[in-house]
């Protein structure tokens, strides 16, 4: 029988159903003893007094009979056990008063009246037979019981008061009749005693049955997990003798069980380069009841070696002695093996990675060198005295100039935006300024191919927001250059909206930039984004460019958390729109403006300074020599660093432009060495093809003061000594201002100091 079985024997609804068919089960015993009493009381009283107790007798038994019957569909059916257990109370009640009107009647017969030994027969008889069911309905044989005492009180005193043959007798049948009650007691308190072990007995049996069970049950369970389990399993004793191994060690080793049994686990577990340390530290684990973990390398049944993540745990007795030990070990030779290959592929992906950034500095270094020897001396061609014909072909080699280090900018900065490098340098701005700024900066090409270029602002456009206004620039400068590029007629709308939210101060701001241009097909707007891609197969002839400008954009959107998507009609022209998650900036004083030339007011103190020229290039100095000629008072050239700081030493210069790159002694450790030498410091201003973040951060925090990138125009140059030397100003250079500025930039009628970066 379940436990739940057992258990519910001796539920309410249960017992009072055990009530109901065990006096129903007895009924015809009863009646056979009772229809023997009615006959003797009709043999010795007379046929009235048999024929009225059998009649009284039937009923009250009859009634009873009926409602027990009744118990268990009414149990069954639901009925609130509170009525049902009334209705067998009221039925045991109406049974023992019948009963009792049979004894009443052998105490009021003629013939058995002084004989009260059968009437108490009876009732011990009726008493004993309910104590039997008092576990069961305590109630309805209380009521039986209460009416069987009241009865023999009932008797005894109608025998003390009419007694006439003494009264030792009486008290005689007394003490009789309270043996038998007692009797009658002692056994229903057995009855009940009986029953209350049995119960007690039954649940303990139950609840260790029940834990055994659960036992039993778990012990299953992880038996079966662990004979399943991909991991292989040995348990050992105390010698680290095997005694049991899984189904998945057999597979994995290719023992059968028979095999490994009584093995040593140092016999199965060792490989010829199995690491002793980790051995020795798991059996001194053991040796002190602690659980171990480590890699081995066990061996197969063919001899082949295998890495084994092993997890050893000792098994103690209640005692505290080692009973057995257990051994879950995974196979980890694929693992090692992939981590060793992933190992050698990050090595060589970070050998690849540095290669390549190494080989971009260079080329960038190698290019912007020469570079700056090109555009400067095509500069300081267009100042002399030429023909139209010869200035348009010095304006073609400069502006030529300045388009292939456009390229190389853009190759810079996505070489940065894939390594991760790229970062951002957030600042209050106007947007209003800068969205004239760029548009002041690109509407010249647009009259050159007449075509018009207006802005829309929406009136929620925050005054002032705070962001990268230099990544903003470089956006808006690509989306709206390849407007103009790509359009041949009609013209350039620039709309711009915010929208802010509710939760935090970030507003998302939206620029659009709707052209009339050539548009593109449908099959071709998913690639524009990717690098060195172009809307159409013949636009690197048709237009130039190195298809970089759009995923660089899409890259810095992305960086601001924002997006740029593309929508195009081929022949009517497309629509880019970028959205960029921006915060609300604070009012700032507005920049200082500079004219491109530098005024005479700004030049006439540079005619007193010394500027010492730290440059390996010949070209380069030969550049800066005729830059510098007739502005700045004395100007000398050092050919290596060590050459530099020496000079320093001798001539103590008023400012240094510091080259990189160069022989002897780099500009970064010359420039160490004239900040530690305790002797006047000039203003350094780094001056080099080194064009990274990297160079100019390794510049300034060197002790530079400033940080120019080649080529370099001579309005820039001078504008940066300038406000360098400019007495009673400060350094306009710090906390990463650089200037460093892209072909558009230097092409406007003026450039803002404060807050400059290098656009790469």
């Amino acid at each position: 029988m379940a436990a739940t079985d057992q258990l519910e024997k001796y539920s309410r609804g249960w017992l009072l159903t055990r009530y109901a068919r065990g006096r129903i089960q007895y009924f015809w015993i009863r009646q056979a003893l009772t229809m023997l009493g009615c006959l003797v009381l009709g043999i010795v009283n007379g046929p009235i007094f048999g024929f009225a107790a059998l009649w009284i007798t039937i009923l009250g038994e009859g009634l009873d009979y009926i409602c027990l019957s009744r118990v268990p569909d009414q149990i069954a059916r639901g009925e609130p056990l509170e009525r049902v257990e009334s209705l067998c109370f009221y039925s045991a009640a109406f049974n023992a008063l019948a009963l009792v009107g049979c004894v009443v009647l052998s105490w009021v017969g003629p013939n058995t009246q002084n004989e009260p030994l059968f009437g108490m027969a009876f009732l011990m008889a009726a008493a004993m037979n309910a104590g039997l069911s008092l576990p069961y309905h305590r109630s309805a044989v209380k009521v039986r019981l209460v009416f069987y005492g009241a009865a023999a009180a009932g008797f005894f005193l109608h025998q003390w008061f009419g007694w006439n043959h003494g009264h030792d007798l009486m008290f005689m049948e007394f003490a009789s009749a309270l043996i038998m009650a007692y009797l009658v007691y002692m056994y229903i308190v057995h009855i009940n005693l009986n029953f209350r072990i049995s119960r007690l007995n039954t649940e303990k049996l139950i609840e260790a049955n029940g834990e055994l069970r659960e036992s039993q049950r778990e012990a299953h369970r992880l038996s079966l997990v662990v004979k399943n389990t991909h991991d292989s399993v040995l348990l050992m004793d105390a010698q680290r003798r095997v005694f049991w191994a899984n189904d998945a060690f057999c597979e994995a080793t290719g023992f059968e069980l028979d095999e490994v049994i009584g093995l040593t686990s140092e016999s199965l577990m060792v490989g010829s380069e199995a690491d002793k340390t980790v051995l020795r530290g798991i059996r001194q684990s053991l040796g002190e009841g602690r659980s171990a973990r480590g890699e081995v390398q066990g061996l197969t049944k063919n001899g082949k070696n295998r890495w084994v993540d092993v997890n050893v745990l000792p098994v103690l007795d209640e005692n505290g002695d080692l009973e057995f030990i257990a051994s879950v070990g995974r196979d980890v030779t694929e693992a090692r093996r992939n981590a060793q290959e992933l190992k050698a592929a990050k090595l060589s992906a970070e050998q690849a990675a540095k290669a390549k950034a190494e080989f971009l500095a260079t080329m960038s270094h190698e290019i912007r060198t020469p570079m700056n020897g090109v555009t400067g001396m095509a500069e300081l061609l267009s100042e002399t005295a030429l023909s139209e014909e010869q200035q348009e072909y010095t304006s073609t080699i400069r502006d030529s100039a300045f388009a292939l280090l456009t390229i190389i900018n853009d190759v810079l900065d996505l070489s940065k935006l894939e390594a991760g490098k790229m970062t951002l340098s957030p600042v209050s701005f106007s947007l209003r300024d800068c969205l004239d700024n760029v548009l002041r900066l690109l509407r010249q090409q647009a009259q050159d191919k007449s075509l018009s270029l207006e802005l829309e602002m929406a009136q929620n456009v925050p005054p002032m927001i705070y962001a990268d206004d230099g990544r903003i620039r470089q956006i808006l400068l690509n989306l709206i250059g390849n407007a103009i590029k790509f359009t041949e007629t009609g013209g350039i709308v620039v709309r711009v909206s915010a929208e802010k939210s509710d939760e935090d101060e970030r507003v998302e701001l939206c620029l659009k930039v709707i052209d009339t241009g050539i548009g593109i097909e449908p099959d071709r707007l998913a690639d524009i984004f990717d690098s060195f891609a172009q809307a159409e197969g013949d636009t690197a002839r048709r237009f130039g460019g190195t298809g970089l400008g759009l995923t660089i954009s899409r890259r810095l959107a992305e960086a601001m958390d924002g997006s740029l998507t593309a929508t195009s009609c081929p022949g009517q022209g497309s629509s880019f729109v970028a959205v960029l998650v921006v915060g609300e900036g604070q009012q700032v004083t507005p920049c200082a403006k500079v004219s491109k030339a530098v005024s005479e007011e700004g030049l006439a103190h540079l005619a007193d300074t010394h500027i010492l020229v730290a440059e390996d290039n010949r070209v380069n100095r030969r550049l800066l020599e005729r830059f510098l000629s007739g502005t700045v008072g004395t100007v000398s050239f050092a050919h290596d660093g060590r050459q530099a700081v020496e000079m320093h030493t001798e001539e103590c210069p008023d400012l240094i432009l510091m080259d990189m790159s160069m022989p002897v002694l780099n500009g970064l450790d010359a420039t160490r060495e004239i900040r530690a030498s305790g002797r006047a410091q000039p203003r350094i201003v780094a001056l080099t093809a080194n064009a990274f973040d990297t160079d100019r951060n390794a510049c300034l925090e060197a002790g530079m003061d400033g940080f120019l990138t080649k080529p370099v125009r001579k309005a820039d140059l001078l504008r940066s000594i300038t406000a360098q030397l400019r007495p009673g100003h400060g350094n306009p250079f710090e906390a990463g201002s650089v200037s460093g500025l892209t072909m558009a930039e230097s092409a406007s009628e003026g450039t803002e100091i404060g807050h400059r970066r290098t656009s790469l």
